[in-house]
């Protein structure tokens, strides 16, 4: 007399027994329709109530024979059975439970897991439990009838409780079908359900309280596992999370600069418990925390999980998820903070990349400058790579413990035409995604799509996560720093070039193709950054700080270049006044010296104490404060990128210009080095007698560079000699001449960027007038 009775439309034997009941009085149609009643409430067919199925709909057919009063009863308890042979069908469907199944194996197939999904499983058996109580409800009804105590009446009466119940739960049950509804969306259905009943049906409310209870149960043991086991244990993909396939995890590692561990792991569904709604983005993190903790080695304690349990359409799960987000979110920071090293690792990248040690530059330049000095491509790696490895073993930081983990490469592109392309990508990015906004009212240009010759001051340096670096080379690569080999090739100093700005065209000495990059302008350090640490230093932060990197060491280098060509100079002071005044080819060799390195000095002064060391300090107190590694993430991301944009990386024009003039400054100290004779080295007689004897100015010369020594009047008259034709050299003069009248050009192109900047950026104020103190290119102001 189980729910698996539904749908036998077959006639029973009693039906060979039926009686025309047509004449005979009520009373006695009762006492026989009772018997009908009672079988027609579980699906079988009686002997005056018949049911057929039309169009995959049933329906049932009243003996008209029947009296009125009693045919009325019958109209209004058909429905009831119609609704529990509805709802015995969609269980039987769900749980692929067939007609001849027993009694013994039913219980077996409710524990398998059927097609429909975990959910549909819950619900399906609590539905079946629900049913079978409701045959129970009837077997009592007929053991009434048997001892002649049921009437029609009590029996409607009986059975109005079920009236309600029944239908109600038909109802969710047609909406499932319906909607076709799978998984959370079960889910749904049935809490907003529950939350439309009346609050007078109590029987009603109470069976889709209890309904909604057993079908939450997988959903909410997945969550569990989730939020403190870190595990998806879904093998019909209910859950809101999900892993991502292989597949996927493959094509990302190819293409995005981002840790795809960390991004790429997992995603959320859309389809999930609205009761979960508010908690959503804290669970998805929270199971993330918690996976990327055990894959750390760390074990979790689980005796303190807390139980998720559904009560009512008001049941919250907030408190316990916020406990367990705090909880994995403080372990995360940290094991990565403490246990993993988060602040030595950042302390060796600003050693490093952002030159907070002196000392690393130092000697790597005396150590890598003959390797440095050739084309990128003659190079050799390896060899660098050994140099990098000893200057980072000998400076007396912390860099030794992480110096495996450095590298070198040559980078195929100069660094403007890297910044460039990155904000061109950047900006097509941006117009992509606002081509594809639909429903927003046409509005104005923003600044970044501006197409003027001055871009914004701070566009977004981020390429797009699919591109790799090698693809952000333009098609044709520009030396940066050309070298002035022979006098003769000074002639094309005006020569322009296609592929840079006007700026940079107008100093572009020598035609592209015949000076490649040296080594000094396309190298760059590599660093390889583990799991988990690579959660806050990923790939795209390592691409910044390369071209932070890049910047200062091209600016370091142009000062050591400046400040060695000061000792080549230094011959001069043999000449007379008249040879050596400010008005000779030889005073305006040093003021032109002289500006170029109060520029580069200024303007890395700016950068390391002004905007970097700010910065520094502003991010270790983000991390002293941070409860989230998303916090981490988001306070190290806001680090280098102001780095970028407050050292004016980000405005085009400014590093152009800059670029420009460092340029210009190398061709300076290549045509000195190269017309200025070599200075004379002789034994210093005085020294070799008294060895603790040493001239003052030798505090200032290099080890590596001999000390010229002019005692002698015949080293004297040597050097006048070859200095006085200098004097009067028609080339060296000319270049010498357009080196003063270009590089006034640009610093004057400079400042003016410069000082429109500090209108809106206070911290250019103190580089403007750094670089004007005397006011010498800015107009005086009143």
């Amino acid at each position: 007399m189980g729910s698996s009775k539904f749908n036998s439309l077959i006639s029973s034997s009693i039906m060979d027994e039926q009686i025309v009941l047509q004449g005979y009085p009520a009373i006695t149609q009762e006492s026989e329709i009772l018997d009908d009643f009672l079988n027609v409430l579980i699906g079988i067919n009686g002997k005056y109530i018949t049911f057929q199925t039309v169009g995959g709909k049933a329906s049932a057919s009243i003996d008209p024979s029947l009296d009125v009063s009693i045919s009325a009863y019958c109209e209004r308890i058909i429905p009831l059975a119609l609704s529990y042979m509805h709802l015995s069908q969609f269980v039987k469907e769900r749980l692929n439970i067939d007609e001849d199944t027993d009694k013994d194996s039913r219980s077996t197939l409710l524990s398998k897991k059927p097609a429909t999904g975990l959910i549909c499983e819950a619900f399906c058996a609590s539905l079946d439990a629900l049913l079978k109580k409701y045959c129970e409800f009837v077997l009592q009804l007929e053991a009434q009838h048997i001892q002649g105590l049921l009437t029609l009446q009590l029996l409607y009466n009986a059975i109005q409780p079920s009236f309600s119940c029944l239908s109600g739960v038909e109802k969710v049950v047609s909406l499932i079908e319906s909607e076709k509804a799978f998984g959370a969306h079960i889910l749904n259905i049935l809490v907003v359900q529950t939350r439309e009943v009346v609050q007078s049906d109590i029987s009603l409310r109470d069976t889709l309280i209890e309904l909604t209870r057993h079908a939450f149960v997988p959903y909410l043991s997945m969550l569990k596992e989730w939020v403190y086991g870190g595990n998806i244990k879904d093998p019909y993909r209910e859950f809101m999370v999900e892993p991502c396939n292989a597949s996927v995890l493959a094509n990302a590692a190819q293409t995005d600069i981002e840790n795809v561990t960390w991004n790429k792991s997992f995603r959320k569904r859309k389809i999930y418990p609205k009761i979960l709604e508010g908690d959503v983005e804290k669970i998805f993190l929270c199971g993330k925390y918690v996976h990327s903790m055990i894959k750390m080695g760390k074990k979790m304690r689980r005796e303190l999980d807390e139980e998720f349990e559904y009560r009512s359409p008001q049941t919250s799960f907030s408190p316990q998820i916020n406990r367990a987000f705090a909880s994995a979110s403080r372990d995360l920071v940290e094991i990565i903070v403490k246990e993993k090293g988060l602040i030595q690792r950042l302390k060796s990248l600003k050693s490093t990349f952002l030159f907070a040690e002196g000392d690393f530059f130092v000697l790597f330049a005396d150590m890598a400058e003959s390797e440095l000095k050739k084309p990128a491509a003659a190079v050799c790696i390896p060899r660098l790579e050994a140099m990098l490895d000893v200057a980072l073993s000998s400076t007396g930081t912390d860099d030794e413990t992480f110096r495996e983990d450095y590298g070198c490469a040559m980078s195929d592109t100069p660094l403007v035409a890297h910044l460039q392309a990155i904000h061109e990508a950047s900006i097509r990015r941006e117009r992509h995604s606002h081509s594809s906004s639909s429903g927003q009212s046409r509005r104005s240009p923003s600044p970044a799509l501006s197409t003027s010759p001055t871009p914004s001051p701070s566009p977004s340096l981020s390429p797009p996560l699919h591109t790799p670096l090698h693809s952000l080379s333009p098609s044709s690569s520009t030396a940066p720093f050309p070298s002035l080999s022979t006098p003769s090739q000074s002639s094309s100093a005006s020569s322009p070039s296609s592929s840079l700005s006007p700026s940079v065209a107008v100093l572009q000495l020598h035609p592209p193709d015949s000076h490649p990059p040296s080594g000094f302008s396309a190298l760059e350090l590599t660093h390889n950054v583990s799991f988990p640490l690579n959660i806050v230093i990923d790939l795209k932060s390592l691409l910044k700080y390369q071209l932070i990197f890049r910047h200062i060491f091209l600016l370091k280098t142009v000062e050591r270049r400046l400040c060695r060509i000061w000792k080549v100079m230094q011959m001069t002071k043999v000449l007379k006044s008249d040879f050596g005044g400010p008005m000779s080819v030889f005073g305006r060799c040093e003021r032109l010296r002289q500006t170029f390195l109060h520029l580069i000095q200024n303007i890395l002064f700016f950068t390391t104490q002004q905007v970097i060391e700010p910065a520094w300090k502003e991010l270790m107190k983000g991390i002293a404060t941070a409860d989230r590694i998303e916090d981490l993430i988001q306070r190290h991301t806001n680090f280098i990128d102001n780095i970028l944009k407050d050292s004016l990386m980000t405005n085009q024009t400014v590093i152009t210009l800059l670029t420009t003039i460092e340029a210009q400054c190398l061709a300076f100290c290549d045509a000195v080095e190269e017309f200025y004779p070599k200075p004379y080295t002789v034994p210093d007689i005085s020294a070799q007698r008294d060895p603790l004897r040493r001239p003052q100015s030798e505090a200032f010369l290099s080890v590596s560079v001999p000390r010229p020594i002019i005692a002698s009047r015949s080293i004297r008259t040597l050097t006048i000699e070859k200095l006085v034709p200098l004097d009067s050299n028609p080339t060296f003069i000319q270049i010498i001449t357009d080196c003063e009248m270009k590089i006034n050009t640009r610093i004057n192109e400079l400042m003016g960027e410069l000082l429109k900047l500090s209108a809106v950026e206070m911290g250019i104020v103190h580089l403007v007038t750094f670089l004007d103190l005397h006011e010498r290119f800015i107009p005086k102001r009143k």
